[in-house]
């Protein structure tokens, strides 16, 4: 029996400096080259070490996540590529690499695509200067429109971007303004997500800081927080927020200033700065906004987070939903194959975990992750594969009554406008 072909991820933990909200596991690239070279020849290393367990399958994915693998040194995704080719067999492979703005020069950016990369994935988050200097990102709107421009010039088309929702701040116009952007420069994938507060990472910590800054010249005074002056019609750079009167309350989106005299003294107060995040309704309201506008201009949502115009969808992550197998090279990668999976520790000198999956991980995992599809999970494959038959089942039959599943045929699936509600649907399943 012919097995489906394997994907191979590779996790690259360098980036030029940590976002505020993010968990993975990544390194600051700063005067790290030693340890990139070493970091490259150990993956080379376990690239050999792993392909005689996969003698019998061909590749036909292979995905540089992060991190930030365009960080990496001249030659090292050449390096990288070509020991996956030296070692397994390879088959009309989609060929990822993520990517942000400030690293996809135009010599990056043709190197990636001499080497064989042929879809890049690049962190946009969003097209708002002041949004994207709240996530801690180190580019620009800017930096992004001229990182797809390099990447054009270079022979790129598949080419996604990822978008974020819920952030502080953000409203509804501030989505329609980064979809627009995305529209004008025609990228064919987007992935968007809901911001996930990340315990210990900044964002998550600033949630509970109060700050107030003492500010006794009234006519020069900064909030060192904002790097913003305000005096008399101030404009706060970041937030554009007027400050007319001294006496005004403005609502800069984030949090209050109140700014006012009192004895000679200006104070400015920010309480729970960053906290000003959209309630649940309201991020599920933008998540609705980017559903309806992409799918409108010829999108097709394959997951729920992730959208593309048909022939772009990412061929990787199809794995991932579907139950595919694929290794996991690198710290903090994951695999899945031969019916277990396997976690490496968040380390440069990483270990490798195996953890079996007994019949009822295999049944939870393949209706958790099938779900998140449009297509669904055929339900007659899994009542064959594990004996459960959902279509029995009243829980599942009142889901389909009250509208939040759909049955076709034997697929069964999340009716397309309770995607946002999708876990707790799932959850009444597992």
């Amino acid at each position: 029996m012919i097995k489906p072909p394997l994907g191979i991820y590779i996790h690259i933990p360098f980036c030029v400096s940590k976002c505020a909200y993010c968990d993975f596991y990544s390194l600051p690239c700063c005067n790290r080259e030693t340890d990139m070279r070493t970091y490259v020849e150990r993956l080379c290393r376990d690239i050999q070490k792993y392909a005689p367990r996969f003698q019998n399958r061909t590749v036909d994915t292979v995905y540089f996540g992060g991190g930030t693998p365009t960080v990496l040194y001249e030659s090292a995704i050449f390096g990288i590529l070509r020991a996956v080719s030296d070692n397994f067999s390879v088959s009309s492979p989609e060929i990822t690499s993520e990517a942000n703005p400030e690293s996809l020069t135009l010599e990056k950016a043709h190197e990636l695509k001499a080497v064989g990369v042929n879809r890049i994935s690049v962190g946009l988050q969003a097209a708002d200067d002041g949004l994207l200097k709240i996530l801690g990102r180190v580019h620009t709107v800017s930096d992004y429109l001229r990182a797809i421009e390099n990447l054009r010039a270079a022979g790129f088309e598949n080419i996604g971007a990822d978008v974020m929702l819920g952030l502080p701040g953000q409203t509804l116009r501030r989505v329609e303004d980064t979809l627009k952007l995305l529209h004008k420069q025609n990228i064919p994938h987007i992935s968007a997500y809901a911001l996930k507060l990340e315990k210990g990472t900044p964002l998550y910590r600033a949630q509970s800081t109060v700050h107030s800054a003492q500010l006794k010249d009234k006519d020069n005074a900064q909030c060192t927080m904002r790097n913003a002056q305000l005096k008399d019609n101030a404009e706060c750079r970041i937030y554009n927020a007027q400050i007319k009167e001294k006496s005004e309350t403005v609502d800069c989106a984030l949090c209050t200033v109140d700014y006012k005299v009192d004895c000679g003294l200006c104070t400015v107060r920010c309480k729970n700065p960053l906290l000003n995040f959209p309630d649940d309704d309201a991020t599920a309201d933008q998540y609705d906004l980017v559903y309806d506008t992409l799918t409108a201009n010829g999108f097709r949502r394959y997951e729920v987070s992730n959208f593309a115009r048909p022939g772009f969808e990412c061929r990787h992550n199809l794995k991932y939903w579907t139950m595919g197998d694929y290794l996991g090279l690198g710290a903090a990668a994951h695999s899945f194959y031969g019916g277990a999976r396997y976690a490496n520790s968040r380390s440069l000198n990483y270990r490798t975990q195996k953890t079996p999956q007994t019949p009822a991980d295999g049944l939870n995992d393949a209706i958790m992750l099938n779900l998140r599809t449009e297509r669904g999970i055929d339900a007659q494959l899994l009542k064959q594969a594990y004996g459960r038959d959902l279509l029995s089942e009243p829980t599942v039959l009142d889901l389909i009554k009250k509208g939040f599943l759909i049955l076709n045929g034997a697929r069964l699936a999340v009716a397309p406008d309770k995607f946002y509600v999708m876990n707790s649907i799932i959850a009444q399943l597992l």
